[in-house]
């Protein structure tokens, strides 16, 4: 985390502090789409990540420009974080287990992701949608459960929702991905995005891990009926479809 840290700080340091704002997102729903493409257009400080259950004022302490990460319950937005405006990534269920799964197959360094690593990939999928625990106490919850509590938490604390297909795709008109891409990228934002999404997926390790568990197929055509995935796929649906 520490290093982390300090290597954004070290690639970002001269970049503007301002607008100071944070990006929450459910692990593998983007994160790094939105920091790979906040690096590549080169205007803003980069800050995070930010991996807590609860939102605490020391957090975000000296966190300047676009602050990310991974914090399960914000509370007051102002209060707990002292920033002005917040966002919450989210990405479709389905494609989000096959990310995560893709992730635990790449990289082993979470214990979690050790225990898992050589299922295979059918029980692999399955252990990511319906949730599981590991003999040495490390727990998953059920997708459906990670999705409402994020949802919910979001909406408590008025974080706007952005989608990552739409993201990736460069926004809507008039949406809040394009707003979002306006800020990080500035007012001409759509003339660069080409190639500064291309710039961003040279950058993110996600990508890269993504790319290097793709001779793996994991059957999510077999999960649909799964009732964790339906319950998280309804509950992605009405978010995006009642959003401001």
């Amino acid at each position: 985390m520490k290093l982390l840290q300090l290597k954004y700080f070290a690639k970002t340091f001269r970049r503007a502090t301002t607008p100071r704002f944070f990006v929450n997102s459910l692990p593998k729903s983007g994160t790094n789409l939105v920091v790979s493409l906040t690096e590549a257009y080169g205007l803003l400080r980069i800050s995070g990540p930010i991996i807590a259950t609860r939102a605490h004022p020391d957090l975000f302490r000296n966190r300047q420009g676009m602050i990310f990460g991974h914090v399960e319950h914000m509370g007051d937005l102002a209060r707990d974080t002292g920033v002005d405006k917040g966002f919450l990534l989210i990405r479709r269920p389905a494609d989000y287990a096959v990310s995560l799964a893709r992730y635990i197959v790449a990289s082993r360094r979470h214990p979690l992701h050790a225990a898992l690593h050589d299922l295979p990939p059918e029980e692999l999928l399955t252990a990511v949608i319906g949730g599981t625990r590991t003999a040495e106490g490390f727990s998953l919850d059920p997708v459906a459960t990670r999705y409402a509590t994020y949802l919910e938490s979001a909406k408590a604390a008025g974080l706007v929702l952005l989608d990552f297909d739409e993201l990736r795709a460069g926004g809507p008109a008039g949406g809040a991905e394009t707003a979002f891409l306006e800020l990080i990228g500035g007012p001409d934002y759509a003339r660069n995005f080409s190639a500064m999404l291309t710039r961003s997926q040279e950058t993110s390790s996600t990508f890269r891990h993504s790319l290097r568990a793709r001779a793996v197929e994991f059957p999510i055509e077999k999960m649909t009926g799964h009732a964790s995935l339906v319950a998280a796929e309804r509950m992605y649906d009405e978010a995006l479809r009642t959003r401001a």
